[in-house]
């Protein structure tokens, strides 16, 4: 098995469109950076609601953080987490691509061009994900940083513990399934139509190199969890989704992983919750560093298969959807139409760059 067999393609990328990626990348962060202060707003908006009468101004942070902990406001909180995660991660690439796509959802990969052989691959990629996780989790906490920061991370880790254990809390099978839509569905919507849709595809036409694109997409996916501990396993998460979107171009695939991702997290965890309370250190737990060979292994070869099964149904290119020039050919083509027919094959060749990781 040879890793050049994964890292290489044949999809030639477009020329560059008439909206300079400089500004759709500008557009897409301030879609985005709007996109969190109006979410930010319906959050404290909602935490005041919950907040008890008579509460002076120094002890509303704090009384804040226990009323959205408190089990009665679990629901109010799932809608929050549901309502909030949608504005600030789909909304704004849903309008983004309007404004550069003229087929906006099939340009962020709505598409129905998949087999079952593909959702089989992904099926067996998501279950040794999972255990690579584990491992590289546990290389995570091994990185040495200094007493305050680890502190600091710390501190972090489990405030961001607490928010999920009380969304979380599930007594019941419909508590279990709303939490499945808040925390397993939703996400895996919501971030990959962002993450991969959006930034992932803009910055592989921009600069012409897939894998850089992914791997910088991965990075900020991962950091945007502010998460220090989990930062290695959402970064090769995000790996794994980048090359699924990047070979597949079908964006459902992308939600079916992160959603096989989150969802057997949420099942393992109202499986062995006790009095509806999620275990803590179900949460926390962690493989040996050798449990992820095996995986890694088998990841690379599921990841091949994958390539070649796309690859032979033709997955739809959408870089051929936009806006401004139905074919980003056309018009090259026909300005040099009355061109001797040398001409026309050194501009085509001009016009199209062949890119492969």
């Amino acid at each position: 098995m040879q890793l050049d067999n994964i890292f290489s393609s044949s999809n030639a990328l477009a020329e560059k469109p008439k909206m300079k990626y400089g500004a759709q990348l500008a557009l897409l962060l301030g879609f985005v950076g709007l996109a969190f202060m109006v979410a930010g707003m319906v959050q404290i908006v909602v935490a005041f609601s919950l907040l008890p009468k008579n509460i002076s101004f120094t002890q509303m942070g704090s009384e804040m953080m226990k009323a959205m902990e408190k089990p009665e406001n679990a629901n109010t909180m799932r809608w929050l987490q549901l309502v909030s995660a949608g504005i600030m991660f789909f909304v704004p690439t849903v309008l983004w691509a309007l404004i550069i796509s003229r087929n906006s959802f099939k340009f962020l990969g709505f598409n129905t061009k998949l087999n079952v052989k593909q959702i089989a691959i992904v099926f067996g990629i998501s279950v040794f994900a999972l255990i690579l996780s584990g491992a590289l989790g546990e290389l995570n906490q091994m990185i040495p940083i200094s007493k305050h920061w680890a502190a600091k991370f710390k501190e972090m880790e489990t405030a961001y513990a607490e928010q999920v254990m009380s969304i979380a809390r599930m007594n019941n099978v419909a508590e279990y399934l709303f939490v499945l839509v808040v925390i397993g569905f939703a996400p895996a919507l919501f971030e990959e139509v962002l993450f991969r849709g959006g930034l992932q595809q803009l910055l592989t036409n921009w600069s012409k190199k897939p894998l850089l694109a992914i791997i910088l997409t991965s990075i900020i996916f991962s950091a945007i969890h502010m998460s220090y501990y989990g930062f290695l396993p959402r970064f090769a998460l995000g790996l794994m989704l980048g090359l699924i979107y990047y070979y597949g171009k079908n964006i459902w695939l992308n939600i079916l992983m992160h959603l096989l991702n989150n969802g057997i997290s949420v099942t393992v965890m109202f499986l062995t919750s006790k009095g509806g309370k999620p275990s803590q250190e179900i949460m926390d737990s962690t493989f040996p560093i050798y449990y992820g060979i095996v995986p890694l292994i088998a990841i690379i070869y599921f990841m091949s298969q994958f390539k070649k099964e796309s690859e032979a149904i033709a997955p739809e290119n959408t870089f051929v959807y936009l806006k401004k020039e139905e074919n980003p050919f056309a018009e090259r083509l026909h300005t040099n139409n009355d061109q001797s027919s040398d001409s026309t094959n050194n501009t085509l060749n001009d016009g199209a760059e062949q890119t492969s990781i």
